[in-house]
């Protein structure tokens, strides 16, 4: 089975605490979230964070997250990038492949054209930035109505036109049936599918779906043994992360949301390998 990530954003919990449950509950990598890093990096160093990964069996996988980097003014579209440059030194530091970037909400009046133009665009100047740390750039489409970049298909050409090494995809199973279809990530280059986000989604028309409505892997209603079979034939062979939004489970320990995630995940996994 794919090794399994747990998102740091699935808690409330302090990094330090996250750290240590997704360890206990046998994660075998963390995603960081950004907040959270900059929270603990007022009392510690990002050296003695180093340190904890070195002397752990838990890795770093990625940064979380650099939102609305599209259609910004000039003054805005500097400091985003005072920002990923702020983002590739704390990813250097822990040696972190990849930032999660996700795009912007909807322009009036601009067309799909001009999403792709602009998104190609800034993700070039993107792309220079975060190759100075080594840092790979994950586009994660999401699949609400009122995103420019909301569907695998749309995301995948933008991605291909940009033609950079370090920049590739990030595809969540939540924003993927919310807008896209199967036969969309069956032509997609396994190399450029830097992150697998995996979890589900409660019985809700797909326009009304918000991150709210995410549900652990296995108990919602998305299709997740077509998705991950039709990943897998692409080759994939990265990891998959549990990303949950839900103020139910923020109300449960972290450890118990962990261990649940862990075992949820793998059994939706364990199907993929179980004879037919």
């Amino acid at each position: 089975m794919m090794r399994l990530g747990l998102n740091g954003q699935s808690t409330r919990a302090p990094l330090e605490m996250d750290l240590q449950v997704a360890e206990e509950a046998g994660f075998h990598y963390y995603e960081v979230p950004f907040a959270k890093l900059k929270e603990y990096e007022q009392a510690h160093s990002l050296g003695e964070l180093r340190a904890y990964f070195d002397r752990s069996p838990l890795e770093p996988y990625s940064l979380n997250a650099l939102t609305m980097f599209s259609f910004l003014s000039e003054k805005e579209e500097e400091q985003m990038l005072e920002t990923l440059h702020e983002m590739g030194r704390m990813a250097r530091a822990l040696r972190i492949p990849y930032l999660v970037i996700c795009p912007s909400t909807n322009v009036p009046g601009v067309s799909r054209q001009q999403i792709h133009e602009e998104t190609v665009r800034v993700l070039c100047r993107m792309s220079e930035v975060a190759a100075k740390y080594q840092l790979g750039l994950a586009l994660e489409f999401l699949g609400f109505q009122n995103c420019t970049v909301n569907e695998l298909a749309q995301a995948y050409e933008i991605v291909k036109e940009v033609d950079r090494e370090n920049v590739g995809l990030s595809v969540d199973t939540f924003h993927f049936y919310e807008c896209s279809r199967l036969e969309d990530l069956r032509g997609v280059d396994k190399e450029k599918i830097f992150l697998f986000h995996i979890n589900d989604a409660d019985d809700v028309p797909k326009d009304q779906l918000t991150d709210a409505d995410r549900v652990l892997p296995g108990l919602g209603v998305i299709g997740l043994a077509a998705f991950i079979e039709t990943l897998l034939a692409t080759g994939y062979d990265k990891i998959a992360s549990v990303e949950l939004f839900r103020e139910e489970y923020y109300a449960w320990e972290p450890l118990e949301l962990a261990i649940k995630a862990r075992a949820a995940t793998e059994a939706v996994l364990r199907q993929m390998h179980s004879p037919k």
